[in-house]
């Protein structure tokens, strides 16, 4: 009943706050300056970055480097941000199957992204796992009637389980998320891990549409016939979007949309330049009776199709749905009151000292291990913090002694490490000790 009450509250809170809004900008390692580009473009803060792990290894899809640092430095950069990361199953290769990840013979490679994603700071992070399971286009695909639904659930729990022993305290927020492709709601159920393992029911929708009288449009298709086809099409996007929330609410969880956008398809199923769209979804996405937890514009010219509506890599061909969407999601800037002058305070520039003592000099550290550090500080005023760092990584922030972290040095094959202890007192003066240990086998 705890639980049940829990999850209840998580819900409503989900509703009362209001929706975390954002974007796919492409991968690392522009990624991230091309979401700044974006938040400059729409006005508005963006919270949340959309990325993928790339499908080819294990290697990639088990936490790579080049991917993870650059995103959990944008994540850093501002108070607030967070990463949609979305975890493929299974790689493109290699004789793999959804039976044997249910049966943890990929467990190994959880851990892997359990830790690597512990290693690089991104601890609350949105995990799509098998992101578009209703599709056949992955390798962990589960469309209706294919018989490998109960697999996908399995896989799914066994991710879940593994990932969360592995870094007991990280809170990462596991989303289960289909596309549109499903007709039978039945199909739902079929494929459902268990509400133990889902924290956030997602949906992507785009405005594409195969339906009757939808698109493509007609060469003769005047403004008028447009818009009729556009709220034919949306009726279908509708059921889909109540379904779903229907769903999540049945079984207490919050609601996402981490892909929609508008579309341009060379075969002609997509909407094109449709601000009706962008105007309902905006809508629903508002709406706290949704409990839409958050949403991401899918805002890139992919091979499939052209997604890209903000312009910021070439001319955009959604110019009206452009401005609907800067005009319904933009914040307005409220300029800040004029603070009244204070007498300035003598600066205390007298910095703290701080000394690393643990593990002694000489140790050596275990690759792969987690390593416990301790430090001593102290100051002319107070000691606000001491930090830990790991080859430069911040692992721990410390607010009262003893200064003590336990902390995992990483999946990577280093020759050495440097661990790092960093006192700040509380006029923000710092000072830091460091000391390199070779790495044991």
């Amino acid at each position: 009943m705890t639980r049940l009450i829990a999850i209840g509250l998580f819900v409503w809170c989900a509703a009362a706050a209001g929706a975390e809004f954002g974007v796919y900008r492409w991968e690392a390692p522009a990624g991230p300056a091309n979401v700044d580009a974006f938040e400059v473009w729409l006005g508005k803060p963006v919270q949340l970055a959309m990325a993928y792990e790339a499908r080819d290894t294990w290697d990639n899809v088990d936490g790579a480097a080049w991917q993870l640092l650059p995103w959990s430095q944008w994540v850093r950069a501002k108070a607030g941000r967070n990463l949609i990361l979305s975890v493929p199953m299974l790689p493109n290769s290699g004789g793999v199957s959804l039976a044997n990840c249910a049966a943890g013979q990929y467990d190994a490679y959880w851990r892997n992204l359990a830790n690597d994603l512990a290693y690089y700071g991104l601890h609350w992070a949105y995990l799509r796992l098998g992101w578009e399971m209703d599709g056949d286009w992955y390798a962990w695909g589960a469309p209706q009637g294919s018989g490998r639904e109960a697999g996908f659930a399995g896989c799914f729990r066994r991710i879940v389980t593994t990932m969360r022993a592995a870094q007991p305290a990280s809170q990462w927020k596991f989303v289960w998320n289909p596309t549109a492709t499903w007709t039978d709601p039945a199909w739902l159920n079929a494929t459902w891990p268990g509400d133990a393992y889902v924290d956030v029911v997602g949906l992507d929708l785009y405005d594409q549409s195969w339906v009757a009288n939808t698109y493509p449009y007609p060469s003769t298709c005047d403004s008028a016939c447009r818009l009729a086809r556009q709220q034919t099409a949306w009726n279908s996007h509708a059921w889909y979007l109540q379904t779903m929330r229907n769903f999540a609410v049945a079984h207490a969880k919050p609601f996402a949309l981490p892909e929609w956008g508008v579309v341009a398809r060379t075969d002609g199923h997509g909407g094109g330049d449709n601000p009706y769209y962008i105007q309902k979804m905006y809508e629903f996405i508002a709406d706290p009776g949704n409990y839409v937890q958050f949403s991401a514009l899918f805002d890139v010219n992919a091979p499939e199709a052209n997604y890209h509506l903000s312009g910021l890599d070439a001319p955009t061909v959604f110019p009206q749905a452009a401005a609907a969407f800067r005009q319904l999601f933009a914040a307005a800037v409220v300029p800040a009151p004029t603070p009244v002058p204070t007498p300035t305070p003598t600066a205390d520039k007298t910095p703290p000292t701080v000394f690393l003592t643990l593990p002694a000099a000489g140790t050596a550290v275990a690759r792969r291990a987690t390593v416990t550090m301790e430090a001593t500080a102290s100051d002319n005023t107070a000691v606000a913090a001491v930090e830990f760092s790991v080859n430069g990584r911040l692992v721990c922030r410390v607010t009262t002694s003893p200064y003590r972290c336990s902390a995992s040095v990483g999946n990577k094959n280093e020759s050495s490490y440097v661990l790092t202890s960093r006192a700040l007192d509380t006029a923000g003066n710092a000072a830091s000790y460091s000391r390199t240990y070779s790495a044991a086998r």
